[in-house]
């Protein structure tokens, strides 16, 4: 019976949550579980040489990283993927991509669904604790964030920083945000393809 103990799927967890024994992360504590993820450790001097390059001229992941490393960062998202984004800048995507999301050529950025389940607890309701997590400019999420619950995925990959959402100064390559939360990209999402909600309910 050892073998069905799965970390995080134990009956411990319901049984502190129904005893109200249960305590959400902290902010800290969340970094720590985001670090200790499995990761290709780039040098300074890779990581610098890729991010100094040119948007549309940065080298594939498959140059740095290697198949495992790729496959097991993927497998993060396994349970699904999700997108935040600011109000207006999804109904900017819809008037000018008719309510598929993302750039029909690059893709848009997706995040593990039960990693920003835990991204938006520790944000505990503040938009820029978000924005400083997911690796975006200060303010880009406004005071109502929404969330994108992706049920059609096509193409998952590592990011290349050659999509236009790789903003210079934001975007670090190995397929984490500055933030240090596991990122992907996927082609463009069709409508339909996602469902919405808000992010701070």
């Amino acid at each position: 019976m050892d073998d069905l103990n799965i970390k995080g799927s134990g009956n411990d967890d319901i049984i502190k949550k129904a005893s109200g024994a249960y305590r959400p992360q902290t902010l800290e504590e969340f970094l720590k579980e985001m670090d200790e993820l499995p990761r290709a450790r780039l040098s300074k001097k890779v990581e610098d040489g890729i991010v100094s390059t040119p948007n549309g001229k940065r080298p594939d992941p498959s140059v740095y990283m290697s198949k495992k490393e790729i496959d097991i960062h993927l497998s993060l998202f396994d349970d699904g993927a999700v997108k935040i984004q600011s109000k207006e800048s999804f109904e900017n995507a819809v008037q000018r991509y008719g309510s598929s999301i993302g750039d029909p050529d690059t893709g848009t950025y997706v995040l593990p669904k039960n990693v920003v389940d835990k991204a938006i607890s520790v944000s505990d309701g503040n938009p820029r604790v978000l924005e400083k997590l997911l690796g975006l400019e200060p303010g880009y999420l406004g005071d109502t964030p929404i969330l994108l619950d992706i049920n059609k995925m096509d193409g998952i990959r590592i990011p290349t920083g050659n999509e236009s959402g790789a903003w210079q100064g934001f975007w670090e390559p190995g397929g984490f945000t500055n933030g240090g939360i596991p990122e992907a990209v996927v082609n463009q999402i069709p409508s339909g393809g996602y469902t919405v909600t808000d992010v701070f309910k």
